[in-house]
């Protein structure tokens, strides 16, 4: 399983032929991944072998 690294830059998207009507603009996984690293956390992204994006945030217990 491979982890993505780009897709928590902003404005990155997978593919080219996406536009806003079909796939937002890509900010949100960036605005996350501050919010989490701001609290101590970390999240991570992997594409699952049968289909689909994993996403795994952990957070630390105050």
């Amino acid at each position: 399983m491979l982890f993505a690294t780009r897709l928590f830059d902003p404005f990155y998207r997978v593919a080219d032929a996406r536009d806003r009507n079909s796939g937002g603009t890509g900010i949100g996984l960036a605005i996350a991944q501050r919010a989490i690293k701001f609290h101590g956390g970390t999240i991570r992204a992997r594409n699952q072998s049968s289909a689909g994006l994993a996403v795994e945030i952990i957070l630390p217990v105050c």
